[in-house]
């Protein structure tokens, strides 16, 4: 099963103002994926980085839709005491918020699942496509 991790702005693609053209062709890109995960073609990925940012939205509704999605998700990658190490090595030193250094840190773990075969990781506008 081909693995996908999309970050909250992927995530909340969806819910954005139609208002250009490339949010519209995302937004439907991102339906798109999270159909396939309903079908079981793909494995949705979750994080705990996810869920703290999807705690911390105050918009219900935006609240609630990535909840809707994080609770598709096959794997949860954790935030490990070697991540939050790694954060106040690197992040906390030059002032990068939380949540960006807990991002960072988690990514070496993100990365680990997406050398495997058959793995897409959206992060933002970027899609890497692990097809071996």
């Amino acid at each position: 099963m081909i693995k996908v991790y999309l970050d909250l702005c992927a995530i909340q693609r969806p819910l954005d103002t139609p208002n250009q053209v490339r949010i519209v062709l995302e937004a439907e890109a991102v339906l798109g994926i999270l159909s396939l995960c309903d079908a079981g073609q793909l494995g949705l990925i979750s994080s705990e980085a996810l869920v703290y940012e999807t705690e911390q939205n105050p918009l219900p509704i935006r609240r609630e839709h990535s909840y809707s999605v994080l609770a598709k998700a096959k794997t949860t990658v954790n935030v490990t005491a070697s991540v939050k190490l790694k954060f106040r090595q690197t992040g906390k030193p030059i002032g990068l918020p939380a949540i960006y250094g807990v991002r960072a840190a988690l990514m070496p773990h993100i990365w680990a699942i997406f050398r495997e075969p058959k793995s897409i990781l959206a992060h933002s506008r970027l899609i890497c496509l692990n097809s071996r």
